[in-house]
């Protein structure tokens, strides 16, 4: 795989938040370990009960404020208690955390994710709208009911956008800076290539259990937390602040991947929080962007383990990104927009009464 570090489907569906973190890791870390960890839980239960008081005087700004805090703080904290298991778990001490040749160091920071993925994108949720007084299941529309055409479609949706996927990750990969910017570039490609070997020294797998537990880490955990998060609270969030549907789903679209710290993956990853967008808004409930989200990024997952075993070409990871598949890429538009207009037209009777 020496070489085919950076293919544009992998760039594109599995690029994770907390690689932000784990990239300033060694500087901040020893700081941050410094300080108990009594202080932070302290300080979330002081803005708990802050905004609790504040209730009566909610309105969507200081909730978008709220949401902001929770989520800064439960990354600090769950970061934290992530390094905290994990190291202690595998013996792992804070000079060979970032050691992506030992096996106990990726299995750390493999415990890292899991801890801070549940933190930030389920458990900052489920205190959110704890603090708004809103039932859990209503607000982030999980009771809904599903439609069985409309899944379908889905599916169908996001299976057949990968080439086009492929083909906007390999446009983003192959953006270029003038020369005056050329430092801007290299510290970018420089962040890229660390996050994707963080990445791929993750994916390295050769057993059907390991290929379940990457499933977990990159797919499952991922495709509900982050739409709880992003689809469930901060578009919704941002809908109403705008009062328009688009600007909502595109700003929070644009957050979503923005918050993926990977720049050469921004438009493909863009494009997907969109049409999770969309997906939630027509279909009414979050499940289906849930559903979407999981194939998109389980799809990555399991090809990369069918190419390890040598059972696929690499070339199935860069589909959609060679001149030579540009046929495949027109048609994958096509069903990509003939999915959204049949989960629209679908959904049509119960958005207007909506």
């Amino acid at each position: 795989m020496e070489g085919h570090l950076h293919p544009p489907l992998v760039r594109a569906t599995k690029g994770t938040p907390q690689l932000l973190f784990l990239q300033f890791l060694p500087q901040v870390l020893p700081y941050i370990w410094r300080r108990k960890v009594s202080v932070l839980g302290s300080l979330l239960a002081d803005i708990f009960i802050f905004a609790r008081s504040l209730m009566s005087e909610y309105n969507t700004g200081i909730k978008l404020l709220l949401l902001l805090g929770l989520v800064v703080g439960a990354y600090l904290l769950f970061s934290l208690l992530g390094m905290a298991v994990g190291m202690g778990a595998f013996g792992v001490g804070l000079d060979e955390i970032m050691n992506l040749e030992s096996y106990r160091s990726i299995q750390a920071l493999k415990i890292v994710q899991i801890i801070t993925t549940t933190g930030v994108f389920i458990v900052t949720p489920f205190v959110f709208v704890r603090i708004l007084k809103k039932d859990f299941h209503s607000y982030y529309k999980l009771d809904q009911p599903l439609n069985e055409r409309t899944i379908t479609i889905v599916l169908f949706t996001v299976l057949g956008a990968l080439p086009l996927i492929g083909f906007m990750a390999g446009l983003n990969n192959a953006i270029t800076f003038p020369e005056s910017l050329s430092w801007l570039e290299e510290s970018l490609r420089s962040a890229e290539d660390q996050a994707m070997k963080v990445t791929m020294a993750f994916l390295q797998m050769e057993t059907i259990p390991e290929l379940t537990y990457n499933l977990v880490l990159v797919a499952v955990l991922p495709a509900f937390g982050e739409e709880l998060l992003f689809r469930g609270a901060l578009q919704k969030l941002l809908i109403d602040r705008f009062r328009n549907v688009h600007i909502g789903i595109w700003t929070a679209a644009i957050i979503f991947s923005a918050f993926h710290n990977q720049f050469y993956g921004f438009i493909p990853r863009m494009l997907l929080g969109a049409a999770f967008g969309y997906i939630v808004v027509w279909g009414g409930s979050l499940w289906y962007a849930i559903i979407a989200h999981f194939v998109n990024n389980s799809v990555g997952v399991v090809l990369h383990y069918y190419v390890l075993k040598n059972q696929i070409s690499p070339t199935f990871e860069d589909f959609g990104s060679s001149p030579d598949h540009l046929l495949f890429v027109v048609i994958s538009t096509f069903i990509a927009l003939g999915g959204f207009y049949l989960i629209w037209f679908l959904n049509t009777k119960r958005l207007k009464e909506s």
